[in-house]
């Protein structure tokens, strides 16, 4: 068992003159260097937020806070000093990966409401560290079971197990075409029920770049989920350049520890928005990454062009796949071609290629033609409610809907 936790710092209301910014560039110095030093592997941090880092340590079922009543000192020093005014105050929580990363992006005042309530908006384990005191507010004991109690922050409208348009999660159908079943599905994920649920089957332009984080890491929490159901691989998107970027890549570093490792052999990392020729030393990091918790690590592209020669040898990758571009049929089918083209040197490095973003009939039935290995996208499968199982699945039967869902839900499929 996995503890994780969302560290909050939260200073004191017009205690401190410095602008916001410069403030929380101050914090993370200060909360990044203390936590370098004593937050030491196995355990796990990262910074995914101002004023905000998310803590596992593999070892434990909860974190000790007495270990962070000396950041709390620390910060106070640096910005008060010894005898300055004000109190800073840790809140920390501990709870799922979905409810941390609300957590994470509360305001402030709400947190404030928090301390003083209790903690009613959440569940989970929430305690207050300040320099003198650690104060307990909520135990793990009131949480209600997931998916019954969901979290009350931010405000959003309830989930409908009826409908996949309020739906936290899905799954893509990943489909072998020469043996005709479903290998897995790809990890269909939101970490806010008023955004729509994106899949990097459709794509690589749909998600605005902000929201990049919280969609990975609220798919990763959805992948831990699904490990413990049948079905078969779990493909779990990762954004490439937040695995090869110092302070992003230590920000996943504590939600990739959180997936089962017994489940590994049915993880595979999803690498996408990966450029055309990346570089030996970015592999190396994805690698030393995603190696001990995912068994396969495939790398989504949007050129058909990919280098695949440029790949090291060592790199543990098992796949790459073309998402094909938006516009028109023509254009999009003969830059599938052009990326099959390359398949004698993905034989040589022994990397399985694969087409995404398949949209229709027309285009399922040309991928199949130039004998890409796996397809996905809208003519392959709909947003499934449950990872698909490994039956087989004629190619005349396609797309897969196996959750009767609704044909005004499909707009999001």
């Amino acid at each position: 068992m996995t503890a994780i936790a969302c560290l909050r710092v939260l200073l004191p209301e017009g205690g401190v003159s410095a602008d916001p910014d410069t403030l929380a560039a101050l914090v993370g110095k200060i909360g990044g260097a203390f936590l370098e030093g004593c937050w030491n592997w196995p355990r796990r941090w990262g910074a995914i937020a101002p004023f905000a880092f998310a803590l596992a340590d593999p070892r434990v079922d909860r974190l000790d806070p007495r270990e962070l009543q000396a950041l709390v000192t620390e910060l106070h020093h640096k910005l008060f000093g010894d005898q300055g005014d004000g109190d800073v105050c840790l809140i920390v929580l501990e709870s799922r990966q979905d409810d941390i990363m609300r957590f994470a992006a509360a305001e402030p005042g709400l947190l404030r409401e928090m301390i003083e309530k209790g903690g009613a908006a959440v569940y989970g384990a929430l305690t207050t560290v300040t320099p003198d005191e650690i104060k307990s507010l909520v135990t793990l004991d009131t949480r209600p079971p997931y998916p019954d109690g969901k979290p009350a922050l931010p405000a959003g409208p309830p989930p409908d197990a009826m409908s996949l348009e309020t739906a936290d999660r899905g799954f893509r159908g990943v489909y072998h075409t020469q043996r005709e079943f479903f290998v897995g599905g790809v990890v269909a994920a939101r970490a806010d029920p008023r955004a729509p649920l994106w899949s990097v089957v459709d794509g690589l332009a749909d998600m605005p770049l902000a929201h990049v984080t919280e969609h990975d890491f609220a798919c990763l929490e959805a992948a831990s989920r699904a490990a413990g159901s049948a079905g078969g691989v779990i493909f779990v998107p990762i954004n490439y350049s937040a695995l090869v970027h110092g302070a992003a890549r230590r920000a996943y570093e504590p939600m990739i520890a959180q997936l089962p490792l017994d489940q590994r052999h049915r993880l595979a990392a999803s690498v996408y928005d990966t450029p055309r020729e990346p570089l030996w030393s970015a592999m190396s990091q994805i690698k030393g990454l995603l190696g001990p918790n995912f068994g396969l690590i495939n790398l989504q592209v949007a050129d058909p062009a990919f280098a695949v020669d440029s790949l090291p040898d060592d790199a543990g990758i098992t796949s790459v796949t073309y998402a094909l571009p938006q516009g028109d049929e023509k254009v999009r089918l003969l830059a599938a071609r052009r990326f099959m083209e390359g398949v004698p040197a993905f034989r040589k490095h022994r990397v399985l290629p694969g087409l995404a973003n398949i949209g229709t009939r027309r285009e399922l039935t040309a991928c199949l033609a130039l004998k890409a290995p796996f397809v996905t996208g809208r003519a392959v499968s709909a947003t499934l409610r449950a990872l698909p199982g490994t039956d087989h699945v004629a190619v005349a039967d396609l797309p897969l809907r196996r959750d009767a869902v609704r044909r005004r839900d499909m707009a999001l499929i």
